[in-house]
């Protein structure tokens, strides 16, 4: 739903992560029923076509026409996606699949005769952009395709004539019109706000004694400041965290943040190894907490790696910054137990299945958790740091503030994508084209 109202005000990055984060939490989308897959896909073909990523447009095209075959409008959405591609004779089939389908369609017919022009069968495209007109006699643009086509022909000069001024008449009607309804709605506009104020006024003497009373609290706050904080307020600290499920990519975000400007709380314990060739950045003693709450302490200043199982254990007379992975169950269980597997430990023959339902289980009770806790969190997907390096650094950036990540530039630096192995089948069609994946980077 959120995805559906981020399409509906055109934050296309918005709609996209609301939707995708349906993988992620590996919801089986399948049981909402056919309508609402075919919704999802449109909408993040529509998404990607508006921010030019033609080809996973036509991915998310593809996937609805995986579910409905006869669906015209993802015909349409292909035509549209192949003609910004330059991939015209693709254009054509496609747009006469929706045709077919829905002849009434008028953004098909024009996707039609925008292939058939560049294919140069000027005379199928003169048809196709006359449909258009039967339908929708005040079509600016196909009034100017029809011109250009004709142009294109050289005996027709006055027809190409008479379609341009047309579409010039038609574009400056509509410049009119908007500007027309612009003025109309900022006087709409004007007229609400002077009713509200007039709704107001008998509540502004309540509001001016509120006001008066809040500067007397805040005066007093001042004051008890002045003559020195209570104990548990001196003792009240602010920690960085990165946290996760094992084998999620907390190490790689521990990199990132190190290549960032801030220094990770580690005592060198855990070199690197082939699992982690980069390190793992980890902190032995955390994992005592429970018993030894004092020992957060020591990581002031520093940013320090938690597992998810842990969080729930953190002193609560503190805040705490948490940058939380989120992974695919599925990946990090394969992840896991090749580990198992190439260290000769204890653990290989776990049941993967129940493996795989336990940690989905842990995830969605740590999350539902996480809100009564004094724990600020922000959430960065490992597939989305691979994809867009640069902007998850921004976000964790953002998130934490500059001065505990004076260098964010640097972080995407440290992000290597051929550290990644254990895909699941989504991952892989999301990355598909990159280098080929060597050891896994957790």
């Amino acid at each position: 739903t959120r995805g559906e109202l981020a399409a509906a005000r055109k934050q296309w990055d918005v709609a996209l992560e609301q939707l995708e984060a349906i993988d992620t939490a590996q919801f089986d989308f399948t049981s909402a029923g056919s309508y609402s897959l075919v919704n999802r896909w449109m909408i993040m073909g529509m998404a990607w076509f508006k921010l030019q990523a033609w080809d996973r447009a036509c991915d998310a095209y593809r996937k609805v026409l995986e579910v409905d075959e006869d669906y015209p409008k993802a015909w349409l959405g292909l035509a549209r996606c192949y003609n910004r591609m330059g991939r015209h004779e693709e254009a054509v089939e496609s747009a006469l699949a929706a045709v077919e389908l829905e002849h009434h369609l008028i953004q098909a017919h024009y996707a039609l005769g925008m292939a058939l022009a560049k294919t140069k069968r000027y005379e199928r495209a003169v048809d196709a952009f006359m449909t258009v007109l039967r339908y929708q006699p005040g079509h600016a643009q196909a009034h100017k395709r029809l011109a250009a086509v004709y142009a294109r022909l050289g005996d027709y000069p006055e027809l190409a004539q008479r379609h341009r001024l047309e579409a010039n008449r038609l574009l400056e009607l509509a410049d009119q019109e908007v500007r027309e309804e612009d003025a109309q709605q900022l006087e709409q506009f004007r007229i609400r706000v002077r009713e509200m104020a007039k709704r107001l006024r008998p509540f502004y003497v309540e509001l001016e004694e509120k006001e008066k009373q809040q500067a007397r609290e805040r005066q007093e706050k001042m004051q008890q400041a002045a003559a020195g904080p209570s104990q548990p307020e001196q003792e009240r600290k602010e920690f960085i965290l990165v946290s996760g499920l094992p084998r999620s990519g907390t190490s790689m975000l521990m990199q990132m943040l190190q290549a960032g400007g801030l220094d990770p709380m580690t005592d060198g314990e855990r070199n690197a190894d082939e699992d982690n060739p980069e390190g793992y950045l980890e902190w032995e003693a955390i994992k005592q907490i429970k018993a030894k709450p004092e020992l957060i302490e020591e990581a002031g200043g520093k940013v320090t790696k938690v597992i998810s199982m842990l969080l729930p254990a953190l002193p609560r007379q503190h805040k705490y910054k948490v940058i939380f992975v989120m992974r695919p169950i599925e990946e990090m269980v394969a992840s896991q137990q090749k580990m198992i597997q190439r260290r000769g430990t204890e653990g290989a023959d776990l049941d993967t299945e129940a493996l795989t339902r336990s940690l989905k289980r842990h995830r969605k009770e740590i999350m539902k958790l996480l809100p009564s806790l004094p724990i600020e969190v922000l959430p960065v997907f490992y597939h989305r740091i691979l994809e867009n390096p640069d902007r998850a650094a921004f976000r964790i950036a953002e998130f934490l503030g500059e001065e505990h990540v004076p260098y964010p530039e640097k972080m995407a630096s440290v992000v290597r994508k051929e550290l990644y192995r254990n895909r699941s089948a989504q991952s892989e069609e999301e990355l598909a084209g990159q280098s080929d994946p060597g050891e896994t980077q957790d």
